[in-house]
């Protein structure tokens, strides 16, 4: 993976270098302004374009069988909304012989970095997305546990 880029409404497509371009689309402004990036990304390096959406599964091998039932409930209507994610892109873009439609499994950055990886994106265009909030003040849990057993300062 080459470059690294942000989509940001009115950006300039990059040099046409890639040969690979992979868009994580979620169904906000920002997720179809980066589709629309990846697309122009895409027409101007003519390569190919990788639409992703991300599953996140709950583990279906821990709890009661009501857990468990409700687990593998969830996971299938979370792989329903990412088909209609999917849709929704594919309806956005037309159709194109240069652009794959897939569907990734685990927590957003391992998704995306493993899909990256195993398609050998040259260029990844993620969503934009508002920094999170530090908050002070607080500790986490673990700071203080690790402090009161004399691992450390707090």
């Amino acid at each position: 993976m080459s470059e690294l880029r942000g989509a940001a409404p009115g950006a300039s497509p990059a040099e046409p270098q890639a040969r690979h371009i992979l868009v994580w689309y979620v169904e906000t402004a920002q997720g179809r302004a980066a589709l629309q990036y990846a697309q122009s990304l895409a027409v101007a390096a003519v390569a190919r374009l990788t639409v992703l959406a991300v599953v996140t599964r709950e583990r279906t091998d821990i709890g009661c069988a009501r857990c468990r039932q409700s687990a593998a409930i969830w996971n299938h209507e979370m792989e329903e909304i990412a088909h209609e994610a999917l849709v929704a892109a594919a309806g956005a873009l037309g159709r194109s012989p240069s652009v794959a439609y897939e569907t990734a499994v685990g927590s957003e950055a391992d998704a995306i970095a493993t899909a990256a990886a195993h398609g050998r994106a040259d260029v990844i265009v993620l969503p934009w997305r508002r920094p999170r909030r530090l908050v002070r003040g607080r500790k986490p849990f673990w700071t203080s546990a690790y402090a009161s057993a004399g691992r450390g300062r707090s």
